[in-house]
């Protein structure tokens, strides 16, 4: 009868210890918020434990159940090393749930073998230390990898989807049967010079309107053997064409993970460029949006100069004006380059690959194409991403459907490996929903691979996991409409084996150099706003992928971004092109990482009346 009682033990305290997982609920109500003493300010239903006499009664804020379960004697709770909470800076090492071993072989053999869900706990635990074959293997990934991320931005009808849709044709990208469907589909819709567009905007409403609506995920394969050995090793390049319009920014700033260099492209039409950066323009906002998205090089594209005769003087005065905006206007500190171009010119005559510019003017000719701009760019991966994180990966999550995969249900899940490196047969945990999922494969531009690394951009095939169905919520049973309902973009999975060794993930524990908060010190730069940002203003929020509604509680000081001397202590209002550190108070819990740690995770945005008013980073994160 001891052993049973043991037994029944053993499984009350993995389901107590990690089974109750707060979930976070809206609340508005900052009036009582003290910015010194950090005061606990949060929107979460805790399940609550109760103890009478040998009753323990637990309530699941998931469940909504109440559950009580009787407490084996005292001489039998000896016998067992429960798993402490670490936070961050703890060189303590957590201990697993595992039966003491003061206990005889023959005795934890018997049971592991009654308690099925133990069974896993150690190869769950072990697979957050990634072995040094695995980082071995990661790191030789990351070298042979001839793969980078490229932003592609610009201003409403510049021209972007054209000139890439153009370039995929050039480079085999795209097979010539679909140009010339594309090129039916242009003609149906009246938009004969959109065919090269279509190639990339396949969306209906896309190629209505004319204009991107989301960012679209496309995959070109770029080589130039004629060039020499520099060139000829092909390359493949990951594109995110974003949205020009203003009312589509908020989809190219949650979607957009961590870009090797962008491609901006600019309209050289007359009175075109300008338009781009007036008031109402976006090419302003989109430079802005690449420093905070941690872009250090941009190819500036200058398009549409069949237009203007191919005329040096208007090339030369869009360098000059635009050199002004990077340098001192928005201080960008990164490299750029200027590539006159043409997304429709026929062939020698539009400068998008080598040997296109032979009917062009020799001041054309002079300058790389931009495909060789483009396969020059250098990948910002580097080995300190997956030896720095090994512990474990942190997973992005972009957007989840319900899909097969074998015949069996599955959900694919497109994200982005923030860090760390990732497997098939991985169990990971959704946060904030603790649906257990266990990886049945990972594709990465429609092929599978049994590893994913640092910035890649995935495709998660995920089965729910069933083997430890007490550590968190099991979704098998759940309508699929559910739980991608739970599961909102911006949101995020860890190793099932991180769960195990700290604990229930709640507010003000640190996990993955991630905590879940709802206060944080930020530095921001303001932007162009006509009335500037004073403390009490409501913004909308883009932290990371998230989006949620944030509110300046204190403007702590005003400084300079060169010496970071304090100008002015606690200023009430701040105007355009000022730089501030704040406290700001989020009206629901986020994953965060500070910006030192993580510029996807870390980075901020804050938008009202669909303007961007302030970029900002993380400093620091309330643990309260």
């Amino acid at each position: 009868m001891f052993w049973v009682h043991l037994k029944e033990y053993t499984e009350k305290v993995i389901s107590k210890r990690f089974f109750l997982m707060p979930r976070y609920t809206s609340r508005s109500d900052y009036s009582d918020y003290d910015d010194d003493e950090y005061d606990d300010y949060d929107g979460y239903d805790y399940g609550r434990l109760k103890k009478s006499g040998g009753v323990v009664e637990t309530r699941s804020v998931w469940q909504n159940k109440k559950s009580s379960t009787t407490t084996t004697p005292s001489n039998a709770s000896s016998t067992i090393h429960s798993t402490p909470r670490v936070t961050s800076g703890s060189s303590s090492v957590p201990t697993p749930v595992t039966p003491s071993t003061s206990l005889s072989s023959t005795t934890q053999t018997s049971i592991m073998k009654a308690t099925p869900s133990q069974q896993h706990i150690a190869k769950f635990i072990a697979d957050v230390e990634r072995s040094e074959d695995v980082i071995k293997g990661a790191t030789g990934i990351i070298k042979s990898k001839n793969t980078v991320n490229v932003l592609v931005v610009g201003h409403v009808d510049a021209g972007k989807s054209t000139i890439f849709g153009h370039l995929a044709v050039l480079s085999g990208s795209v097979p010539l049967r679909e140009k010339t469907r594309a090129q039916t589909l242009a003609d149906t819709y009246n938009k004969s010079t959109f065919s090269y567009a279509f190639l990339l905007d396949t969306n209906d409403d896309e190629r209505q309107r004319g204009v991107t609506i989301d960012v679209c995920n496309h995959t070109l394969t770029l080589a130039f053997p004629e060039l020499g050995n520099d060139y000829s090793t092909p390359r493949t390049i990951f594109l995110q064409d974003c949205p020009g319009h203003r009312d589509f920014v908020p989809s190219l700033i949650r979607a957009v993970s961590q870009p090797d260099a962008a491609v901006l492209v600019l309209d050289a039409s007359p009175k075109e460029f300008e338009k781009g950066l007036s008031e109402d323009g976006q090419t302003l906002e989109h430079l802005q949006l690449l420093m905070i998205f941690g872009v250090k090089h941009i190819i500036i594209a200058v398009n549409k100069l069949d237009r203007t005769d191919w005329n040096e003087g208007r090339f030369l005065e869009i360098v000059t004006v635009l050199t002004k905006v990077l340098r001192k206007d928005i201080q960008f500190g990164g490299g750029f380059t200027f590539i006159p171009v043409s997304g429709i010119g026929e062939d020698g005559s539009h400068n998008l690959t080598p040997g296109n510019a032979t009917n062009l003017p020799e001041w054309v000719r002079q300058h790389k194409s931009l495909g060789e701009e483009i396969y020059k760019i250098q990948s910002i991966r580097s080995t300190s991403q997956i030896k720095g994180e090994k512990t474990s990966p942190t997973i992005i999550l972009y957007d989840v459907t319900p899909d097969t995969y074998e015949g069996k249900k599955v959900f694919a899940a497109t994200c982005v490996v923030e860090s760390g490196i990732l497997q098939v047969s991985d169990s990971i945990v959704h946060i904030p929903s603790m649906y257990l999922f266990q990886i049945v494969s990972i594709s990465i531009d429609g092929l599978e691979t049994e590893k994913a690394i640092a910035y890649d951009t995935v495709t998660l095939y995920l089965a729910p996991d069933k083997r430890v169905t007490k550590l968190c919520n099991n979704c098998d049973k759940l309508d699929s409409s559910i739980v991608v309902k739970e599961m909102p973009q911006g949101s995020c999975f860890i190793l099932t084996g991180v769960l195990l060794q700290q604990g229930p993930i709640s507010k003000g524990v640190w996990i993955n150099n991630m905590i879940l908060a709802t206060t944080v010190k930020a530095l921001v730069l303001v932007l162009n706003t006509p009335q500037g940002i004073s403390v009490g203003d409501v913004y909308d929020c883009y932290i990371g992928s998230s989006r949620v509604e944030a509110r300046i509680h204190k403007i702590n000081a005003q400084i300079n971004p060169a010496t970071q001397e304090i100008i002015r202590k606690n200023p009430p209002l701040v105007g355009k092109s000022a730089y501030v550190r704040m406290t700001l108070i989020f009206n629901v819990a986020v994953m965060i990482k500070e910006f030192s740690k993580s510029k996807l995770m870390g980075r901020m945005i804050l938008r009202s009346d669909n303007r961007s008013v302030g970029l900002g980073k993380v400093e620091r994160i309330s643990e309260k």
